[in-house]
């Protein structure tokens, strides 16, 4: 072969060579870098699991998603990670189970855990205090808040594949067969695991298309209804009375969390359903509407309690889903739905789960609840139209 080829041949298989070398020692250079910084970015990478409110690394695909994100931000894995393999759940799991189980770890555990309670508590009680002529109405303004207020629908992006023949065919003209075979083995895992970080960017761009316009539609119904209801007439019968309306099928008294066994923090939730009420008083319908209190019991004496908030439309699921349109029959619910959480309840601390089965749950009325007239067939024909 003539020299004149030949050199840059061999030029080029050596700067190929040398290239190799240099990403070897610089690849074996941040490798030993990374396991220098491991246990740091380990403690990390725990922090941020429970800041995230993550107590355990399941297999849940939104945490094993936040899971991670978490890890590549931790630098404990490389960030071309597009989904968690089951080794990766597996080593990470192991490094929060380590964490976890330590003084410090429990600790940081039960004080989130308890933060997530208290977050909540405030959340399920917000309207509890409201009088009849308010709570409806401040119900309504928060909810056309919410469905209008947030930012535009941000659309993920999918990611572009490679094409392994183009990047095959430069490393042969290069080094040969065996750098272009193993150039498409490289470039044939990477798309695959592109294509199916592409095929769930599409479903889930494609379900926030939906909410968004599902949030309009029920802003402008929710809008028309709280209009409807602002001159809605209230009963007059006192709450003891009112509450001999209401029918409550289940009514069960647990601790807050069924993962946080080892962070027991005695906060109990109280989950009541209830069935649809209507109240016929002349010709005038009502429904019912205001807050519940759970007063539980451990036998004869009561060691906590719990208020349960009624819906924007109290005990009328007819009125809740005129602003839900969307929502198939067969989805519907045909009972109500109630949560309280009695935070920090000393009794149930060390409770096992079938002593806390033996609690008791008795419902009063809270501080307000009255009987509001409810829609006619008019109102409820404007709203559809809204």
């Amino acid at each position: 072969m003539d020299s004149a080829v030949m050199f840059p041949m061999i030029f080029a298989i050596a700067c190929f060579v040398a290239g190799m070398v240099y990403d070897e020692k610089k690849k074996k250079k941040v490798e030993r870098q990374r396991e220098l910084d491991r246990p740091k970015n380990e403690a990390l990478f725990f922090d941020r699991c429970v800041e995230k409110g993550i107590f355990t690394i399941s297999d849940n695909l939104g945490i094993k998603e936040e899971v991670r994100k978490t890890a590549i931000e931790c630098n404990l894995l490389p960030t071309d990670t597009y989904l968690l393999s089951g080794k990766d759940q597996v080593m990470l799991g192991d490094v929060f189970q380590i964490k976890k189980e330590s003084d410090e770890g429990r600790k940081k555990n039960r004080n989130k855990q308890k933060e997530i309670e208290k977050a909540e508590w405030a959340e399920l009680t917000a309207y509890a205090d409201l009088p009849p002529e308010d709570k409806l109405q401040t119900m309504a303004a928060d909810e056309i808040r919410r469905l209008r207020g947030g930012p535009s629908p941000k659309l993920l992006q999918t990611k572009k594949t490679s094409d392994g023949m183009i990047l095959a065919g430069t490393a042969a003209g290069i080094g040969g067969p065996i750098p272009a075979l193993a150039s498409l083995s490289r470039t044939a895992e990477r798309n695959a695991q592109i294509e199916a970080y592409n095929q769930g960017v599409n479903a889930v761009n494609a379900m926030v298309i939906s909410v968004g316009m599902n949030a309009r539609t029920a802003a402008g119904k929710t809008e028309e209804m709280a209009k409807r209801f602002s001159s809605k007439k209230i009963a007059d019968l006192p709450k003891e009375k009112i509450l001999e309306y209401l029918h409550f099928d289940e009514i069960n008294v647990a601790p807050y969390s069924y993962n946080s066994e080892e962070y027991k923090t005695g906060t109990l939730a109280v989950t009541v359903e209830m069935d649809p009420a209507s109240i016929k008083i002349g010709d005038t319908s009502y429904f019912v509407d205001g807050s519940l209190t759970a007063e539980i019991f451990d036998g004869a004496k009561k060691v906590g309690e719990a208020t349960l908030v009624l819906p924007m439309c109290g005990s009328s699921l007819d009125n809740h889903y005129l602003s839900l349109p969307y929502v198939k029959l067969s989805d519907r619910e045909r009972v109500i739905k109630l949560k309280g959480i009695c935070l920090y309840c000393k009794a149930a601390e060390n409770k096992s789960w079938s002593e806390l089965d033996k609690w008791k749950v008795k419902i009063v009325p809270g501080k307000y609840l009255w009987a509001m007239e409810d829609l006619s067939g008019f109102d409820k024909s404007q709203i559809d139209r809204a």
